[in-house]
């Protein structure tokens, strides 16, 4: 009975030392659960959405309300910006890296890969018309830019032509349309557009497919039926009222849309102010949508200042660009309905000049 128990517990302490050994040397040991090595899909994916959505409301966009004259600085660096006058070392460098980097292509595509490997085609579609908006967005803007070979582990990424960046995306959305289609269960409620709704997500890829059509449609002698006619097919399939693509934010410092944080957290948002030649057309026809993007101005309505160096001011004044969009919770519109029904609408006209046949999806705008 006593060498049995030694050898139980010699036993033990062997099977224990063994075990504590393994432990001890394994890679588990390294792992620190408080700063992982590597991200999930999940949150790679949120980071891609709120890194896009800040895309969309950042700096190009101030930069592209400047240049064309939507709006106008009053101070030396917001002026600067609206003569064109950009080096290298300016703030767009940050906005062209942010298409690649933590947030974009290269989180995207490895949301792809783990999507792929788990077999779940209605996330990877998702993944999939994100990727196409990020780099129509990035080709919209520079023109040429690095794709194919821009997450390859090449150091230097060819530029590829703007065409053929469009061209990619065209079928790249069309892979995503049938992958919406496929198996789940998809991303849930961290998809913070449509929760996870792939119906609304293919509506959108329609659309997005629309816009490139319309983006090639236009050559030096005239406009391409081939390209119009698949602008109105894709936007016959697009997005339904009430169901556009736009952006989140809740009301708390971070999360808030970066307008917002723009024109009432930051020292720069007084120095921007509606731009004269909006908000006297605007004026001239009563548009009710003056009150959500200007101020009241005084003597009013509503007005705006022009560009420098004239700097020339409304009748009505110089509004802010405080109007009922400035809230910390405003849903920025990306892709939507009414772009969808304008793409139908142009793309009827520019093919046989048919108002009549363009006047209904313009009405419905």
């Amino acid at each position: 009975m006593r060498r049995l128990l030694t050898f139980s517990l010699a036993a033990s302490l062997t099977v224990f030392g063994v075990s504590c050994s393994n432990f001890l040397s394994s890679d588990n040991v390294k792992l620190d659960p408080n700063n992982p090595s590597t991200a999930t899909a999940n949150q790679l994916f949120v980071a891609v959405q709120g890194g896009q959505f800040a895309q969309q409301e950042g700096i190009i966009a101030l930069i592209g309300c400047l240049w064309t004259q939507a709006c106008t600085g009053t101070s030396n660096f917001l002026q600067t910006l609206e003569k064109y006058d950009i080096a290298s070392e300016d703030t767009p460098s940050a906005a062209f890296s942010s298409i690649y980097e933590g947030g974009g292509l290269v989180d995207i595509k490895q949301i792809e890969a783990a999507e792929t490997a788990a077999g779940d085609k209605q996330y990877l579609g998702i993944a999939q018309v994100w990727e196409a908006l990020t780099m129509a967005v990035a080709a919209d803007i520079y023109g040429d830019v690095p794709y194919r070979e821009a997450t390859s582990g090449v150091a230097t990424p060819h530029l590829d032509p703007q065409a053929q960046v469009y061209s990619d995306l065209q079928a790249l959305l069309s892979t995503a349309i049938t992958n919406l289609g496929g198996a789940g269960p998809g991303p849930g409620p961290l998809d913070l557009v449509y929760g996870g709704n792939t119906s609304k997500w293919i509506d959108a890829a329609y659309t997005l497919k629309a816009r490139l059509y319309m983006h090639t449609a236009e050559t030096a002698t005239g406009f391409d039926a081939t390209a119009l006619n698949s602008a109105i097919t894709n936007a016959l399939l697009g997005i339904k009222a009430g169901n556009d693509f736009k952006s989140k934010h809740t009301s708390q410092p971070g999360e808030d849309n970066l307008w917002f944080q723009f024109f009432d957290r930051s020292g720069f948002g007084q120095y921007v102010v509606a731009g004269q030649n909006l908000a006297d057309l605007m004026n001239t026809r009563a548009d009710p949508r003056r009150a959500e993007y200007f101020s009241a101005s005084t003597p009013g309505p509503f007005g705006g200042q022009g560009p420098p160096p004239a700097n020339t001011t409304s009748p009505g004044g110089v509004s802010t660009l405080n109007g009922t969009r400035n809230k910390p919770t405003f849903s920025q519109p990306i892709v939507t309905y009414i772009e969808n029904e304008l793409i139908l609408a142009e793309a009827y006209y520019r093919l046989d000049g048919n108002a009549t046949r363009a006047q209904a999806p313009f009405d419905a705008a």
